[in-house]
């Protein structure tokens, strides 16, 4: 299962890869806007930290994780997902922003703070039965 599913998310890498590259190549042909040698030295470090944690190695453990988690808890975990990229971005973007000099941190809004928390929120409630507790609250039973 495990080599199925690091296949699955190469494979899946790199369609998207060659599906990105066509808008850039067309971009470049038009003339619209050129990717230059300079332009390539500002975004480099920025574009191969998403490649490689982002897409490399948090997908492949995401697919892997998913084949041996039953899909309830799969679905609870993918729920946070924006949460522990935001973890991680405060975390290892600052980290390795200051060790490439670049800016690759997060910045943390009140807005960013109500998201999570509402998230937050709505994956804890989603994990209760809402009916249950009401049946249980006002004392009715299920009819069988």
């Amino acid at each position: 299962v495990g080599a199925d599913c690091v296949f699955f998310s190469v494979f899946q890498m790199l369609f998207s890869g060659i599906i990105c590259a066509v808008p850039l190549i067309i971009v470049n042909i038009t003339g619209y806007e050129v990717l230059t040698v300079e332009v390539l030295k500002f975004i480099i470090v920025p574009v191969l930290y998403i490649a490689v944690f982002s897409c490399g190695i948090a997908y492949t453990c995401q697919v892997i994780g998913q084949a041996f988690c039953p899909p309830a808890p799969a679905a609870v975990i993918m729920s946070l997902e924006s949460v522990f990229a935001l973890v991680f971005s405060l975390t290892l973007g600052g980290v390795l922003g200051k060790v490439f000099n670049v800016d690759l941190s997060e910045q943390m809004t009140v807005q960013t703070g109500i998201g999570i928390a509402l998230v937050f929120i709505a994956v804890i409630l989603s994990q209760f039965n809402i009916f249950e507790i009401i049946k249980a609250k006002t004392g009715k039973k299920n009819k069988e």
